[in-house]
């Protein structure tokens, strides 16, 4: 018989193909030079125009094509429809899918749904929104010019703001979102701050402008950082640098008779070499925003040498970097993205004990237990008969015959038994988990009759809050665990006949 390890590694499949999702109608270098690679590597790559785009969810599709190669959906445009699936699809989510709602609703389904994004909405809009940004920089200890929030109500205690971000002038203005430059000014005194102000005000009330000091300095660096493990760095408050690397970084001299640096607006590039502390800033910025892959831009003080992150985006571009860098961005990303191993998805939270349907069994009150590292999840039963290949096996009064995959070894006081693994099919939070690993287990006398595992918490892409239950889902009465240890079948409402 095959083991059960041979089984699960059978069903593994290296083929991955890259989606872009952008703004494909305005010219870009960085879709192209994905393209170009991908196909170096025999990869399927797309470029869809998110703001013409709908998702089809699969319960929309024709048959449940949710199975155990990943969630499947339809992105529909005008010219084609593009079926793609968690378990193959990376998304390469450029600035665009940030456009509206609807795109944004794109983006976050698919996060929803297990597909590995780059970056997640949450990231992207840390980045987009600089006051956003400052406030993720002050909360993880970056290194950042000292900033506040101008709106109409506040213009009465300028004097205020002025003094919290140091109380000197010339001083930076620039507004929430932008990108290239635009958007920033130098404010030179009191009397125009004000003035500029209430000129923007009347235009729209609205506005929101973010004030800052400005760091006296001849050029600026553009970092790009890769994060390793987007959960980790997610769920801990700890920064661990070998979590990250940086993939590529340029000198961007500031343009002539101008303050700003951006190379789109005019101004020039270098190769340059970082110190570590910049590495760590770069790093440390990156954690802070939550970006997988990103650019970080650092200002180092002329005067006084200290260092200072801007911003972070978390669209960069690869055309410049890879002219001073010395290394290709897009081949780092390309080859980052080939190993499945490495995919990180956007985990949601849920209660240690949540609902999940079997089918042919019914609801059943399962453990979600991140102690769990067996080769299975367990479900329990009454009787059980093993006929060969296949075992027969009872619970109320469902009867089921299932073939057998392997055996896990099981600690049974100071035995080790074998129970015979199997393939159900499970619902949990209105998704599909088709061939689920799960072993037989007499669970009559636990709390809860079914187990899950770290490996199928995994493909549900949850974490779990222990001091919680029933988060994502709703168990329809009083659930007392204590109770249910003493009663075979509390928590399990069975399918009727």
């Amino acid at each position: 018989m095959q083991t059960f390890t041979e089984f699960f590694n059978a069903k593994k499949e290296d083929n991955v193909e890259v989606i872009i999702l952008s703004n494909k109608a305005k010219a870009s270098y960085s879709a192209p030079a994905f393209e170009e690679e991908c196909k170096k590597r025999g990869l399927k790559f797309h470029v869809i125009e998110i703001s013409k785009a709908t998702l089809v969810k699969n319960t929309e599709l024709e048959q449940d094509e949710s199975d155990e190669s990943g969630n499947t959906f339809i992105l529909r445009t005008k010219e084609e429809n593009y079926k793609i699936n968690s378990k193959h699809n990376v998304i390469l989510a450029r600035r665009g899918v940030i456009r509206d709602s609807r795109t944004k609703g794109i983006l976050a389904s698919l996060e929803k749904n297990g597909f590995f994004c780059i970056n997640n909405l949450e990231s992207i809009l840390n980045c987009e929104n600089k006051w956003t940004s400052y406030q993720c920089f002050v909360d993880g200890g970056v290194s950042t010019p000292r900033s506040a929030l101008v709106t109409k109500d506040i213009l009465e205690e300028l004097d205020n703001v002025i003094e919290s971000v140091g109380g000197k002038f010339p001083l930076i203005v620039k507004t929430t979102t932008g990108s290239h430059g635009v958007g920033v000014s130098v404010i030179e005194s009191r009397r125009s701050f004000e003035s500029v102000m209430q000129t923007y005000f009347k235009l729209k009330p609205d506005a929101e402008f973010i004030v800052q000091e400005m760091i006296d300095a001849d050029a600026d660096l553009r970092i790009h950082v890769l994060m390793k493990n987007q959960e980790y760095a997610h769920h801990s408050k700890k920064f661990k640098s070998d979590n990250f690397e940086i993939i590529g970084q340029m000198k961007r001299n500031k343009i002539e008779n101008d303050f700003r640096t951006n190379v789109s607006l005019g101004g020039t590039a270098e190769a340059v070499e970082i110190t570590k502390e910049q590495q760590i800033l770069a790093m440390k910025a990156a954690k802070a925003v939550g970006c997988v892959w990103c650019g970080v831009d650092i200002m180092e003080d002329k005067k006084t040498g200290k260092s200072y992150v801007l911003e972070v985006n978390a669209s960069a571009g690869t055309q410049g970097i890879k002219k001073y860098a010395g290394k290709d961005v897009v081949e780092v990303i390309v080859d980052f993205i080939m190993n499945k191993e490495k995919w990180q998805k956007t985990t949601s939270k849920i209660g240690l004990r949540e609902v999940i349907k079997v089918k042919g069994v019914g609801s059943i009150v399962a453990k979600f237990d991140t102690g769990n590292g067996a080769t299975a999840s367990s479900i329990t039963y009454d009787t059980m008969n093993v006929d060969g290949k296949y075992v027969d096996w009872t619970i109320g009064s469902k009867s089921m015959r299932s073939k057998i995959l392997g055996y896990a070894d099981v600690e049974v006081g100071q035995l080790i038994e074998k129970r015979p693994i199997i393939l159900l099919d499970i619902e949990f939070d209105d998704k599909k988990y088709k061939d689920v690993p799960v072993f037989l287990s007499d669970r009559k006398s636990k709390s809860t009759k079914f187990l899950v595992n770290r490996e199928l918490m995994d493909r549900m892409s949850v974490v779990v809050d222990a001091n919680s239950q029933f988060l994502a889902t709703e168990y329809k009465g009083n659930y007392n665990s204590a109770e249910a240890k003493e009663k075979k079948y509390m928590g399990i409402a069975f399918e009727r006949e």
